[in-house]
């Protein structure tokens, strides 16, 4: 049974400035295909109407996609395993039937989406806060382009929007790209293209997207900047996301997005989709709110029965990825211990700089601290995971690593080495006191030797 979601919010920092969410996410299934996307409208000042150019980018592939799924003919993804184009321009390669056909697709998204957004620019003057809010300068900019021919038109760049689509029918799935944002495809075979784990990035990555700048459909140059993906129905994902640049902004780096949609893929398989899709409308607020700050967008295909049967492999990503965030917490803790032990060997040398040593212990402690803190957040995750799976599955849940060990070994040094410090405590009192006195008496002697080398030279 495949299912789709679908949630966009407004992002908190558009909230005081009465912008509009500049996102559209869209999701349906249908018997000729399933489709999600993810359209990102640019947030900057000169494009005020990005809401307006993502909702209808979004409108668009799905008419075009529609008509490129009704007249393509399956044979050519047939035997097709998975292939993948990164930005290719029509000279820089051979491109195959298949490659044609894609390329005519994206070229029909240009070109009707910049048709629609001329008319709307024609058809709806500024508005009170466009005049209010938006700089003279892209208002004049405006203003002038709508009496521009349309080939030396600016209008597109008030409308500019990202954008991104996953497809699936019956006999094959494809996936394309332009711009930011992140796309995750889920799978049960780990071995699948030669991954080593549960979900992947399939649409290859443009390195011109970074931080603040992205590839837009309004760029003069945008049918160059697609990137794409396909592959038969033997290598069909379980659950493909979408999700706008809000949330790569806010999870950094793919493992936490990843185990971010593992747990909206956990409540389908425990709930249902419209839990799911209610736990996103709740989530993506706060996603904002504690994140990027920017709107927030997240579309998903999904096969119900394929999310349920793997849902124990996903949750054993989730194990992994846990596990080794103790393991490194377990390996920081000792080389703070250490690094600890070293400032105290320091200070208690007579020619060390005490207040620096000093300064230093301080912050070795507090880092300690956080270490500690986060190994037991750490632990009881990995301990609420190992039940999880047992509910799902109904087994518990093997690695070849005991991530548990690990954490109990952590907490058994730190609980010595607590032990230790509470019986050194009276000591270390006594020591800070030495201290103070050392420092008194290097600090007469410096004054002494000052004062020598000071006649030294007046004589």
């Amino acid at each position: 049974m495949t299912a789709c979601l679908d949630v966009h919010c407004l992002g908190e920092s558009h909230k005081d400035s009465g912008k509009p969410c500049q996102d559209y996410s869209f999701s349906c299934v249908d018997d000729d295909m399933a489709i999600a996307i993810v359209c990102d409208g640019h947030g900057g000042e000169r494009y005020f109407r990005s809401d307006v150019g993502a909702q209808a980018a979004t409108e668009i592939i799905v008419e075009v996609v529609r008509l490129f799924v009704q007249q393509a003919d399956s044979k050519l993804f047939k035997g097709s395993p998975y292939t993948a184009e990164g930005v290719v321009t029509e000279s820089e390669k051979k491109l195959t039937p298949l490659d044609v056909k894609f390329r005519q697709m994206f070229s029909s998204i240009i070109t009707k989406w910049n048709e629609r957004i001329e008319l709307h620019a024609k058809e709806h003057p500024l508005t009170e806060w466009e005049i209010e809010h938006v700089p003279e300068k892209y208002r004049n900019e405006f203003l002038e382009n709508l009496e521009c021919p349309p080939e030396s038109s600016t209008l597109n760049k008030q409308y500019g929007c990202t954008l991104m689509a996953y497809v699936q029918t019956e006999d094959y799935w494809f996936a394309f790209h332009l711009g930011d944002g992140k796309c995750i495809s889920f799978h049960k075979d780990i071995n699948f293209h030669g991954l080593q784990q549960v979900w992947d990035e399939p649409i290859p990555w443009d390195e011109r997207c970074f931080l603040n700048k992205t590839t837009s459909i309004c760029d003069s140059d945008a049918i160059n900047e697609f990137r794409y993906c396909y592959g038969n129905n033997t290598e069909t994902p379980v659950a493909v996301f979408l999700g706008s640049d809000g949330i790569d902004d806010t999870y950094g780096e793919m493992e936490n997005i990843a185990n971010f949609y593992v747990e909206i893929l956990k409540i389908v398989a425990k709930d249902g989709i419209s839990a799911a899709e209610q736990q996103l409308r709740d989530d993506l607020p706060i996603v904002s709110r504690i994140g990027s700050k920017d709107d927030a967008s997240v579309a998903a295909i999904f096969n119900v029965f394929a999310v349920k049967s793997n849902i124990g492999h996903f949750i054993h990503f989730q194990m992994d990825y846990m596990g080794m965030q103790a393991q490194e917490q377990a390996n920081r803790i000792k080389m703070l211990q250490q690094k600890q032990q070293q400032l105290k060997e320091q200070m208690s040398n007579w020619n060390a700089d005490l207040n620096k040593a000093s300064i230093e212990l301080n912050y070795a402690m507090k880092d300690l601290r956080k270490a500690s803190d986060r190994l037991e957040i750490l632990s009881g995750k990995i301990s609420f995971l190992a039940k999880e799976h047992q509910s799902f599955t109904g087994s518990d849940m093997e690695s070849p690593i005991d991530y548990s060990e690990i954490i109990e070994q952590a907490k058994e040094t730190l609980n010595s080495k607590m032990i230790q410090e509470e019986a050194e405590q009276e000591s270390e009192t006594v020591n800070t006191e030495e201290v103070t006195d050392n420092q008194q008496m290097v600090s007469s002697s410096e004054d002494e030797l000052a004062g020598t080398e000071e006649t030294k030279i007046t004589c």
